[in-house]
């Protein structure tokens, strides 16, 4: 019933889009920069070194949507996704700019618990 209901309405099942919060702060942060560059060429900005971190689960969750047919247990092993609770992950942090006499600065594999800032 579920999947006619689906078909005739025209909204498949789905997860919704995940997107970074942007306080207010940080979009203002953001265009204050923006202005302050406008004015910046090619040359200028490829001088500019980029860098961002990104954090990693060793354990990877399943989907948390599956189809199973009405009359099934919904604790078979066949429609059961796997979890861990406190999954192990890792950070990685590394840096690239436009100016290709400038190396790059790498990937580095950050000790547990620490993040990235001006400070480090």
């Amino acid at each position: 019933m579920q999947d006619r209901l689906q078909k005739d309405s025209g909204f498949p099942c789905g997860k919704s889009a995940k997107k970074p919060l942007l306080t207010e702060s940080m979009k203002k942060q953001r265009i204050a920069i923006a202005k302050q560059h406008v004015h910046w060429t090619p040359e200028q900005l490829k001088k500019i070194m980029f860098s961002d971190e990104s954090n990693f689960q060793v354990f990877r969750m399943g989907s948390s949507f599956i189809r199973r047919p009405l009359s099934s247990d919904r604790f078979d092993p066949t429609f059961k996704v796997p979890t861990v609770k406190h999954p192990d992950s890792f950070t990685i942090w590394g840096a690239f700019s436009g100016e290709m006499v400038r190396p790059k600065a790498g990937l580095y594999f950050l000790p547990k618990n620490q993040k990235m800032s001006s400070d480090t």
